[in-house]
């Protein structure tokens, strides 16, 4: 199983929105954890979090 953690940037809210036409909220459920992107503590900000990788994915908007 893979453990994921989602980061939504206001861009990215858009886009999901804009460009599929589908909801933040369906989105946000297919993660373990979502984090709001201005919090700078949040546990995935951290140099001590355990991961093997960490994609970034860019949104066109």
């Amino acid at each position: 199983m893979v453990e994921t953690h989602l980061v939504f940037t206001h861009g990215a809210r858009r886009c999901v929105q804009l460009e599929t036409g589908g909801r933040v909220e369906d989105v946000s459920l297919l993660a373990d954890d979502v984090h709001h992107s201005a919090y700078l503590s949040t546990s995935i900000s951290s140099g001590s979090f355990q991961t093997l990788g960490m994609p970034v994915v860019p949104t066109s908007h």
